[in-house]
C-alpha cells in the first residue's frame, strides 16, 4: 500500500477546497489544519470506512491493516476477526505476517483489557475453525507469547494463566494445548 504525500505548506488551488489530508502523522495533520483551518485523518479510520461500507472486503482490510503494521505505523487498531483472516492469507509456515502484526499487542502503550482481549478472543476463535492442528498451535504460540510479556508487565502470569486454561474448557484441544505450552515455558500451573 503506497500513498502519495502532498505538500500542505503550498496554498490549496483554487476549485481544490475540499481536499482531505490522509495521514498517521498526527503533528503533519496538525500543520495542515493550522495551515488550511480543515481536519486530516488518520489513514486506519479511512480503511474502517471503506470496510464498513463494502468498498473493502475482510480479506482486503486485513491485508491493509497488515500493510500499516508492516510500515510499522505508530498506532494500529486490531481485533480477532482481523488477526483470524490474516492467519488464513498468511501462506507461511512461520506465520510470518501474524509475527509482523502481533508486535503491536502488548506493546509498552497497551491498554491491558482490551489488548488480552483481542488476543484471547484470537486464540479461541482460532481453535474453532477448520485449521491443520500445527497452524492453529503456531497461531497460538506467537499470540502467547505477546499475552505473557504482557502479563509479566501487568500482572500475575500463573494465575491468569491458569485462569485461561480453565475458560478454555469448552475446548479442550485448546485447553490441552494451553497446558502443554505453559509447560514447555516454565509457567507454573496449579
Amino acid at each position: 500500500m503506497h500513498l502519495q504525500a502532498i505538500n500542505v505548506l503550498r496554498p490549496i488551488p483554487e476549485g481544490g477546497g475540499n481536499l482531505l489530508l490522509v495521514s498517521d502523522d498526527l503533528q503533519y495533520r496538525a500543520i495542515a489544519r493550522d495551515i488550511h483551518g480543515m481536519e486530516g485523518v488518520w489513514l486506519q479510520s479511512v480503511l474502517m470506512v471503506a470496510h464498513e461500507s463494502g468498498f473493502l472486503d475482510r480479506k482486503a482490510y486485513a491485508e491493509a491493516v497488515y500493510g500499516l503494521t508492516a510500515q510499522k505505523h505508530g498506532h494500529v487498531t486490531l481485533n480477532a476477526q482481523v488477526l483470524i483472516e490474516i492467519v488464513l492469507e498468511d501462506a507461511s509456515a512461520a506465520l510470518d505476517k501474524l509475527k509482523i502484526v502481533a508486535a503491536f499487542i502488548g506493546n509498552e502503550t497497551a491498554d491491558f483489557e482490551s489488548h488480552f482481549k483481542v488476543a484471547w478472543d484470537f486464540v479461541k476463535h482460532i481453535w474453532s475453525i477448520n485449521l491443520p492442528h500445527l497452524r492453529k498451535a503456531k497461531a497460538t504460540s506467537i499470540m502467547l507469547d505477546r499475552l505473557v510479556g504482557m502479563l509479566a508487565r501487568f500482572g500475575p502470569i500463573n494465575e491468569t494463566y491458569t485462569g485461561l486454561i480453565k475458560s478454555s474448557r469448552t475446548q479442550p484441544l485448546l485447553g490441552e494445548y494451553l497446558v502443554s505450552w505453559a509447560q514447555g515455558h516454565f509457567i507454573d500451573i496449579k
